[in-house]
């Protein structure tokens, strides 16, 4: 990518470049950047990333937990005798605590109080499988605890049993509470419970909290068969309802197993916890695993004229008009990748760094009447730096495409759309510009004024930071979208555009989360852009 003119790291910051119009509500988080900006100047520091800083208080909600899938996993080798789904399920838990024991990625839990959270290093690899009902309540647990941890030595098989149904009462009690609170009351509750136990020691007592913790920021795995040994129905690609089969919120993983009727091969459907974690660095986990553990073979999407059942599925603890909604629909990207084609060469030496897939995406969704005037928020996997030991992490790119249209001369508001597209991107890789010093700058505060922020002052929130939420993971099969609070207008993620499909073709999955009377039109707009994008340049 040609960027050289950018001057990047020495081009001066202008604040004024993420507002594109002006309320006194953006005057005043305007003026409240610039005192921020003053006091990074007489020394103040952040202790974590801007980022980071932002997922811990805007991404604490069951919905802005991202999915990501691998699927046709190789289940079980060596097998003799019939399958047995318990039996399988053992295998699965132990290859998977093989597997985490190497990848210090996912070794994280969380800690929660009643006003933020926190992430921390989480060194054994503890799994818990769970059984729950159809109602989402939770029926068993049985833990796989790492050897390799302090025991549990006054604790006896009674006992050990006695806390497991402490814990499954407790969180059936709280199951419903609001997602901000619930582990940190579920946590409280317990902790009242085993006080008010007067038949334990002080050293009974001590081990037990250390095992319910243990428990509770556990990866959680829960199993399930799929209704047919077809290998390709759609039932397979149906978002698994995880608002049912809740995580207690202190660990990073959970996990559906969703096994063919055979028990021959798996597929993973794992929810991350998207604060201590992000989507590109997961993906490249999924693929070391299905390299390690090997496939029954690439994975086919259903015909793009087959008919799915699904609709937009409540995927929040909140439902009806303050509820969250989720579909994932597959649609045929080859049109706009030979789009895509034909505009590079038409452009070629016009538009400096390319004509990156998403931000040809943003330009066609700007025209469409369900995004007509939004300002689109990007996130930008950045890497790490190992001399100032910044670890890997996310940028941003905030933008407003129609700021750009030009009725008289719409060739010329498209390049001028890409190439500042391209040069926020670069930016925001290399950790300057003006989205990541605000993001540093708000890291300064403390999560009570990010909740007052979004709070009293959405709209004018959202015009720095855009009201429409667009990811991608561009190897990932299936991909399935986080949801943060400050992201009104929805949210939009995109994967591998060319999945092969049932009877040929080739299809990408996308998947929208967002209001429940928006999603068919933001998911309508989609198909439009893709179909015939040249009519939008």
């Amino acid at each position: 990518m040609d960027l050289k003119f950018l001057n990047l790291g020495k081009e001066k910051l202008r604040m004024r470049r993420l507002i594109d119009q002006w309320t006194p509500a953006v005057a005043f988080l305007f003026s409240f950047l610039k005192f921020l900006q003053f006091f990074k100047k007489i020394g103040g520091r952040v202790k974590e990333s801007g980022w980071r800083t932002a997922m811990k208080a805007y991404s604490r909600m069951e919905h802005s937990k991202f999915i990501l899938v691998a699927f046709r996993l190789t289940a079980y080798e060596g097998r003799e005798g019939p399958p047995d789904l318990d039996e399988t399920a053992e295998r699965i838990v132990r290859r998977l605590a093989r597997f985490f024991e190497n990848v210090p990625e996912l070794q994280w839990q969380l800690e929660w109080t009643a006003w933020h959270v926190t992430r921390k290093r989480k060194n054994l690899i503890d799994i818990v499988r769970a059984r729950y009902r159809d109602d989402g309540s939770l029926e068993s647990l049985r833990p796989y605890l790492d050897a390799r941890g302090p025991g549990f030595d006054g604790l006896d098989a009674a006992l050990t049993g006695k806390l497991l149904d402490l814990i499954i009462g407790h969180y059936n009690q709280t199951r419903d509470f609001r997602d901000k609170i619930r582990p940190w009351v579920l946590q409280k509750r317990i902790g009242k419970s085993l006080s008010r136990d007067f038949s334990m020691t002080v050293e009974i007592r001590q081990d037990a909290k250390k095992y319910i913790a243990r428990v509770l920021s556990a990866a959680f795995v829960s199993f399930e068969t799929l209704p047919s040994r077809s290998l390709f129905e759609a039932d397979r690609f149906q978002e698994p309802h995880f608002i049912k089969r809740k995580h207690p919120g202190l660990g990073l993983l959970n996990i559906l197993c969703r096994l063919r009727a055979d028990f021959d091969e798996a597929d993973l459907w794992i929810q991350f916890h998207h604060i201590p974690v992000d989507g590109v660095p997961m993906q490249e986990v999924l693929r070391r695993l299905k390299e390690e553990w090997g496939t029954r073979g690439e994975i086919n999407f259903p015909s793009l004229g087959a008919p799915l059942r699904n609709r937009p599925e409540l995927c929040s603890t909140e439902s009806g008009d303050r509820g969250t909604y989720h579909k994932t629909a597959f649609i045929d990207f080859r049109p706009f990748g030979a789009a895509r084609k034909e505009l590079a060469r038409k452009y070629e030496g016009r538009i400096a760094g390319g004509l990156p897939v998403i931000s040809l995406l943003l330009w066609g969704l700007a025209h469409h009447p369900n995004f007509k005037g939004k300002k689109f928020f990007f996130p930008v996997d950045v890497a790490g730096d190992p001399e100032t030991e910044e670890e890997r992490g996310v940028g941003a790119v905030f933008i407003r495409p129609g700021r750009y249209f030009n009725a008289k001369n719409p060739e010329q508001g498209f390049i001028a759309f890409q190439n500042e597209f391209n040069r926020r991107l670069a930016l925001a890789q290399a950790r300057c510009g003006e989205s990541h010093e605000m993001l540093e700058l708000y890291a300064l505060t403390t999560p009570l004024i990010y909740g007052l922020t979004r709070k009293l002052a959405p709209k004018a929130l959202g015009e720095f930071i855009g009201t429409v939420g667009v990811t991608m993971i561009k190897d990932s099969d299936l991909f399935i979208t986080p949801m943060s609070e400050t992201h009104a207008d929805g949210f939009l993620a995109f994967g591998n555009f060319l999945i092969p499909t049932e009877g040929g073709g080739a299809a990408g999955a996308v998947s929208v989360r967002g209001k429940q009377d928006e999603i068919e039109g933001h998911l309508d707009a989609v198909r439009a852009v893709v179909s015939d994008y040249l009519a939008y340049c």
